[in-house]
């Protein structure tokens, strides 16, 4: 996957510690949540309003990594309302920053 301005995505490791203290807040009946977001420690900061953990390059390959299965929301306390991606596995693909979203205009304008 490219940035908007079409250079390579750029990944460095993450710490979701954050992310999956929500997640066992506010959704405790599934734990998995919690458990998929811990295993998010790479990411590609698309823009301010979006965090990928997975490249969705592949998303057109029949068994490429992103397989996308729907999408979830996630309040917290720190960053507002989220949009969990969550692939096959159930792994999370990305997260989207509903406050953050008028910051990149490129992709949700």
């Amino acid at each position: 996957m490219l940035h908007p301005d079409r250079t390579p995505l750029a990944w460095e490791t993450y710490d979701p510690t954050w992310l999956v203290d929500a997640a066992r807040r506010e959704a405790p009946l599934d734990p998995w949540i919690a458990d998929a977001l811990a295993a998010c420690t790479h990411v590609a900061i698309v823009c301010p309003a979006r965090l990928v953990f997975v490249d969705p390059a592949s998303a057109t390959e029949p068994d490429g990594d992103w397989r996308f299965r729907y999408n979830l929301e996630l309040r917290t306390d720190a960053a507002g309302d989220l949009v969990l991606d969550i692939l096959e596995g159930p792994r999370i693909g990305a997260v989207e920053f509903l406050d953050r979203l008028a910051d990149c205009p490129d992709h949700y304008g």
